[in-house]
């Protein structure tokens, strides 16, 4: 079983009661009200604060990562949930869904220069992926939800 990656955004009441309780199961049978963007793309967290990076490039504002932006909620051994700081949320809510193609083919260059003798090519996954996030956000914002990001072996 590979790494699971998730973005999820929600009402703060239902984010919270999945870290009280058996979290990753909890998320994993609810989608009444939660959105998500699906990065089990095998993927290692330098790789997300390079597309953290991308979407600043892409709306001229200055690059961010997002490693600063996230606060441990939950550690296992198995998996966790990180809050996101709403002001990355804002920071991605801006980008334009008709960027998609162009984050995604810069994204797929940052990650070539730090995975040596790769060739990187944009995937249909990837561009889901990174639609997926900016949807999030933008709806995260725009209904004062809360998001974090989940992982899970």
């Amino acid at each position: 079983m590979g790494l699971s990656l998730e973005f999820i955004a929600g009402p703060e009441h239902a984010v919270q009661e999945a870290i009280a309780g058996n979290w990753y199961d909890w998320l994993l049978d609810r989608d009444d009200d939660l959105l998500r963007a699906d990065f089990s793309l095998h993927l290692i967290p330098t790789d997300l604060d390079r597309l953290s990076e991308c979407f600043g490039e892409v709306t001229g504002r200055n690059s961010t990562f997002l490693r600063p932006h996230l606060k441990v909620v939950v550690d296992t051994e198995d998996g966790g949930i990180l809050s996101v700081a709403p002001d990355w949320v804002k920071y991605v809510s801006v980008c334009d869904l008709e960027s998609v193609d162009v984050i995604t083919n810069l994204w797929c260059q940052k990650m070539e220069k730090d995975h040596e003798g790769e060739n990187l090519t944009p995937t249909e996954e990837m561009r889901a992926a990174v639609s997926a996030l900016i949807a999030l956000t933008v709806a995260a914002v725009r209904l004062d939800l809360a998001v974090v990001h989940g992982w899970h072996c």
